[in-house]
Order: C-alpha cells, then structure tokens, then sequence
C-alpha cells in the first residue's frame, strides 16, 4: 500500500468539479445555514417575549 497522498486522492478530471460549481456549493451551505440561525433567533425572540408577558 502505497502511502503517497497525491496517489490516493486524486480524481480524473471529468469528476472535479470546477471553481464555480465549487463556489456555489460553498454559497450554498452558507445561505441555508444563515436561514437556520435566523429560525433560531426567531425561535429565542418568541421566547423571550412569552416570558416577559
């Protein structure tokens, strides 16, 4: 088994997927993880304002 890294991980060139493909996904993840947050914070807000009255 050979322990050279560029060996192992290598894909063909038709599997990789280019820059922007790679952008969006990252894009992607962000924009779905900030709808999360704002969810919790709306979750907290209504929270909070229940606990005050």
């Amino acid at each position: 088994m050979s322990s050279d890294r560029s060996e192992r991980f290598t894909l063909r060139e038709a599997e990789r997927p280019d820059l922007c493909t790679q952008l969006e996904a990252i894009l992607h993840q962000v924009w779905e993880q900030e709808a999360v947050w704002r969810d919790e914070d709306r979750i907290d807000l209504a929270a909070r304002l229940y606990r005050d009255r």
